[in-house]
């Protein structure tokens, strides 16, 4: 994506979006730029298919493994729907969607509004995610790696390094002890530090993942500590029940689960 053209002359001229969307759903931007047909535009009126760069976002950009948000943009003379969130180059958040109603300009202030159900939903996933991550690793050993996740509002996938596939034993085991973590209801903190210091203090990181000077680091206790820039639950209690689906073989010495 970040080869398109309407894209590349986009990172250019807007600023690095801030986004606010760890702690608020809402927020008041300024529309720095639109897209129609990968060309930029100033003006966008009913029906058409757009993208947004705004100079503040609530919005999650898919990354991580993380789907990104939806929800709505309201402008002083239009309503447009987001369907889709993504980062297409470092600095730049494409909100896409459509004009549901009027029209929206270039300069224009809108309220940003995320779609809380679809946002929590993800949310409750990308958490039981790091839980069974380290249910893996204490159940199977230390040799488990992630190898790539999707974190979806209805569902998990996590691919992971195990030679053998899992015994009906090994997936009741798994889902006891994620269960008996949710049960318990720990807070899951977010911490903001340097790298080197999040690794020294155990906490995961992940091959291919770029990291900058500072990240985010989310606990659960002393069971789970990953690096991780998604959107977690306050509790594990708010993740409600764990199921594992499926598991499957992707490939020589990988294996795939899939979990609600």
């Amino acid at each position: 994506a970040a080869a398109n053209p309407g894209v590349m002359e986009l990172v250019k001229t807007v600023r690095a979006a801030k986004f606010v969307g760890y702690d608020q759903l809402d927020a008041e931007a300024v529309v720095q730029a639109m897209l129609k047909d990968d060309r930029v535009i100033r003006e966008a009126m009913e029906g058409d298919e757009i993208e947004l760069v705004l100079d503040v976002t609530p919005f999650y950009a898919e990354g991580g493994g993380q789907a990104g948000d939806q929800g709505v943009l309201t402008g002083p003379e239009g309503r447009i729907d987001i369907k889709e969130t993504t980062r297409p180059a470092p600095a730049v958040v494409m909100h896409k969607g459509r004009v549901a109603v009027g029209r929206i300009g270039t300069g224009e202030t809108v309220r940003a509004s995320v779609n809380a159900t679809t946002r929590h939903d993800a949310a409750r996933n990308h958490t039981a995610t790091h839980l069974v991550h380290a249910a893996l690793r204490e159940l199977l050993g230390p040799h488990v790696k992630q190898y790539g996740s999707l974190v979806a509002p209805n569902r998990l996938r996590f691919d992971f390094a195990h030679f053998r596939p899992l015994s009906s034993r090994d997936t009741d085991d798994i889902e006891s002890l994620v269960n008996e973590q949710i049960r318990k209801n720990q807070a899951v903190k977010t911490d903001v530090m340097g790298v080197q210091e999040a690794v020294a203090a155990g906490a995961l990181a992940f091959f291919g993942d770029k990291y900058g000077d500072q990240v985010r680091v989310v606990s659960v206790d002393t069971f789970s500590r990953e690096l991780c820039g998604g959107t977690h639950c306050r509790q594990t209690g708010e993740i409600g029940v764990f199921r594992l689906v499926s598991e499957t073989g992707v490939a020589a010495g990988v294996r795939r689960i899939e979990c609600v």
